[in-house]
């Protein structure tokens, strides 16, 4: 209506969005690029190659078989599509079969914080919440025995649960999203039905009574991020897709702009 249209296609012509053509890309996880085309993009032909963790820095050694499981950690955005309130539930499911407590790191709405307090309060849960540098991660993964990732919704890809994993925790998950492409339960983890409390619930009892297992899949799951995640093998992978991108690529045979 107003020309400027027509003004810009003169001194900048462009192809309407229908003539976009991705011929190299790469996601972060299969599970993106399903979404993606779902939304109608031709990006099946996409790869993966997964986000790093820098495993120099989330070092550490997994527990001894012989210690025992008695501080949880939840981290993450206080946000009730994170399953905070999941995690919460499932400790007041162990009520009189848990002798830990759980430690949960974040931030979030105001209002959802106080009621989440407000159901610890009431619940009388040995929970306590705290807030977190990135640069103090390394060390709080450490001083925990096991993380809950309680995510409910379909994220991308998480680091949070692979962080965990090289510092030699062991990991209780769900498996939306991304997640399903790193936890397999019961070898480098153990999984539940997200937003399925008492679910969650059994299979802290599961792994606190059970100390090989613990042990393994902490074993297992760093040895995974060690090899498969780490800062240097995703670099190469990157670096090594962009140098394919130089050999393979063609400029793409669109129609006029004014198509």
């Amino acid at each position: 209506m107003t020309g400027c249209r027509s003004w810009l296609r003169r001194v900048a012509p462009t192809n309407p969005v229908h003539h976009l053509q991705f011929q190299r890309l790469y996601f972060c996880s299969k599970a993106l690029r399903k979404l993606t085309a779902s939304a109608g993009f031709e990006v099946m032909h996409g790869a993966v190659i997964y986000a790093p963790v820098d495993v120099e820095k989330f070092g550490g050694l997994p527990r001894a078989e012989q210690d025992s499981m008695r501080i949880l950690l939840w981290v993450g955005r206080l946000a009730e599509d994170k399953g905070i309130m999941t995690a919460l539930k499932a400790m007041a499911a162990l009520k009189g079969r848990f002798d830990g407590k759980l430690h949960v790191y974040g931030n979030g709405d105001v209002e959802y914080v106080k009621h989440l307090k407000q159901f610890v309060a009431v619940e009388n849960l040995p929970v306590t919440f705290s807030c977190a540098g990135m640069n103090e991660m390394p060390d709080i993964y450490r001083k925990h025995d096991a993380l809950l990732f309680t995510s409910e919704w379909a994220e991308p890809f998480a680091l949070t649960p692979l962080e965990a994993m090289a510092t030699g925790l062991p990991v209780i998950g769900t498996t939306t999203g991304g997640s399903r492409e790193i936890f397999r339960h019961r070898d480098n983890a153990l999984t539940y039905t997200a937003g399925n409390a008492e679910e969650l619930a059994a299979r802290i009892v599961e792994l606190g009574q059970n100390a090989a297992t613990r042990a393994r899949i902490a074993a297992t799951g760093q040895a995974e991020v060690q090899a498969t995640y780490s800062l240097p093998v995703i670099v190469d992978q990157i670096e090594s897709y962009l140098m394919q991108t130089l050999d393979v690529w063609k400029p793409p045979a669109l129609p006029s702009y004014n198509a």
